[in-house]
């Protein structure tokens, strides 16, 4: 490898992975915010300025001119509201800065490394994810008092699981034939399943699932003696982990409430008021939307439902309805586009093993569309970006190298 290349890998990894990162350096060194720092490290290191200077975008595509066009259309909506702040003006500046990072690169040369220096740095994330939850610094009572003590409190548990649901799509994308290596991606891999339980949040136990259907399905892995031999396996995990929990009644009480919650929430976001969740955030969500219902029927015209009634009109942790909300029905087409339509289309005509992970890693903000989030972060649009710059690639020369099933 180059050094141009080991920089390009590093530069990528840490756009994917740079929140999580951040947040775990904003615990052990608090005396900056780390995630800006890494996220925009990542376009200097990702730039060719080569390429740059001499005017040349190689990897520029239809889908980066469509999402700058996105980034550009949520900066003027942005330019004309005052909820607007400097942090999200630093997200789609971001965004526009990656794609034209990006497209500074040759289209034709073999990416499928950055799978594993993603790999490492998320593994370094699970290590210390698994860590902090272990000792009761993320979730319990010590995490809640501690959140309660400080208001900037860095550890916080949806960040933690995206850090390992990252890793988790590395550890399945990544092809080794060493057995102490596998050993070792194998231990990294049961701290993913780890922190995903342990943080106690539904949704990145769910999205696991649907990342390790989509990938068996891409693969081909699933056959009859594939099938047989995984449920030999299955049957023994499933056996070991019932007396486990008839046996162990810290681990009952773990998985009584995480069962009841997702339960409760999963009812609750369909708008079943009856049982209810312990943290609330599932009815917060019903409640939020209603609001966003009863506000859109009585308060929008003709032009609100053609463009929005503007930036940030309320956080409803609902990205596809505040997508209509703010920008109306040239918002949502665009999200719907971009998020939705262009990443589960791409599924169907991937052929190398890095732009499976790049949709392995859409995958979560597909899952929470209607749940999490709002369309202006970031870390809605930093998958999307790396799958246009995958899906761009010259496979005569990638595939080669990258072939889903090597």
């Amino acid at each position: 490898m180059t050094k141009k290349e080991i920089f390009t890998y590093l530069g990528i990894s840490l756009s994917l992975i740079g929140v999580p990162l951040g947040m775990y350096f904003n615990y052990l060194f608090p005396f900056i915010k780390w995630s800006p720092v890494f996220m925009f490290l990542s376009v200097a290191l990702i730039l060719s300025y080569k390429n740059l200077f001499a005017g040349r975008l190689p990897s520029f595509n239809k889908w980066f001119t469509i999402i700058i066009g996105y980034q550009l259309l949520m900066l003027l909506y942005g330019l004309f509201s005052v909820r607007m702040n400097s942090q999200y003006l630093s997200f789609h500046i971001y965004i526009i800065l990656l794609v034209l990072a990006l497209a500074s690169n040759k289209n034709n040369a073999t990416y499928d490394k950055i799978i594993l220096f993603t790999f490492y740095i998320s593994a370094l994330c699970t290590f210390l994810g698994a860590y902090f939850i272990w000792k009761g610094l993320v979730t319990g009572e010590e995490a809640w008092q501690l959140r309660q003590d400080q208001q900037d409190y860095a550890l916080e548990a949806f960040t933690i699981a995206n850090g390992a649901i990252i890793n988790y799509a590395c550890v399945l994308c990544l092809r080794f034939k060493n057995k102490f290596i596998k050993i070792f991606l194998s231990i990294v891999f049961a701290l993913d399943i780890y922190v995903l339980f342990m943080s106690t949040k539904r949704t990145p136990v769910f999205v696991a699932i649907i990342i390790a259907i989509s990938y068996l399905y891409k693969t081909g892995s699933v056959n009859k003696t594939l099938v047989l031999q995984y449920f030999k396996t299955l049957l023994l995990t499933l056996i070991a982990f019932i007396a486990a929990y008839i046996n162990i009644e810290d681990l009952q009480k773990i998985i009584d409430k995480f069962t009841y919650e997702f339960y409760s929430g999963v009812f609750n976001i369909f708008g079943n008021t009856e049982v209810r969740d312990s943290s609330g955030s599932a009815i917060a969500r019903y409640t939020a939307r209603e609001w966003a219902y009863n506000y859109i029927n009585n308060n929008f015209d003709f032009f609100n439902y053609i463009l929005g009634a503007g930036y940030m009109t309320r956080w409803i942790d609902n990205p596809l309805l505040q997508s209509f909300l703010d920008m109306g029905l040239i918002g949502l087409f665009m999200y719907i586009m971009l998020i939705l339509i262009f990443p589960i289309k791409s599924y169907f005509s991937i052929a190398n093993i890095l732009a499976l992970f790049a949709f392995l890693l859409c995958v979560y903000n597909i899952m929470v569309s209607i749940s999490s989030g709002n369309p202006y972060i970031y870390m809605k649009h930093i998958p999307i970006v790396f799958l246009a710059f995958t899906m761009n690639l010259k496979k005569k020369k990638y595939i080669t190298t990258g072939t889903i099933n090597n």
